[in-house]
């Protein structure tokens, strides 16, 4: 074992990693630019099919141009911002706290949810993200482990190692230097 952190998940932790997947997932990301095209293209197309059945002059139409612009400004922090107000009143609420272990050994991140324990071996792992005090570690399709601030007791310094180990283990096994 060389490093070992135990820490408390719970809904904080839950909301965090809806913050972050909100923000860097693909299919998130897919979903909000389609209502932002379907509520920008609406707006114009609605504007001028008044004005083709004769219903409203040009000054309407430019009105509901300014409406598609502004529907193609605002909708994208609108759907962020429901999403996570959906997560945070309905998931949220239902999230039992558990301490969670995890341990970085020689073949991967050991990490014990309070039931199990998966290995989250160090050539799997895709993404690193350092956002907000949480670290996301991206793999597999959509998967993401999260390590809170509460995990590291001793402060940056600690954080600060466990991160430049993280990424010195990543790169050694993702360069083949170490025997997988």
């Amino acid at each position: 074992m060389l490093q070992q952190y135990r820490y408390q998940m719970g809904p904080q932790e839950y909301l965090a990693y809806q913050k972050y997947h909100l923000a860097h997932d693909k299919a998130a990301r897919g979903r909000i630019a389609a209502m932002r095209l379907i509520a920008s293209v609406g707006m114009l197309v609605i504007g001028l099919l008044l004005h083709v059945v004769g219903r409203v002059n040009l000054v309407v139409v430019g009105v509901f141009a300014v409406l598609a612009v502004c529907a193609w400004v605002l909708v994208p922090q609108w759907v962020r911002d429901s999403m996570y107000k959906t997560a945070e009143q309905r998931y949220a609420p239902k999230i039992e706290p558990y301490t969670a272990v995890t341990t970085m050994e020689e073949d991967g991140l050991h990490i014990f949810d309070g039931e199990e324990e998966q290995v989250l071996l160090y050539d799997s792992i895709e993404q690193i993200i350092d956002e907000d005090g949480y670290l996301f570690l991206g793999y597999g399709d959509r998967q993401t482990v999260v390590i809170p601030p509460a995990a590291f007791v001793q402060g940056a310094n600690e954080r600060a190692d466990f991160l430049s180990e993280l990424r010195h283990m990543v790169h050694k096994r993702r360069s083949g230097v170490a025997q997988k």
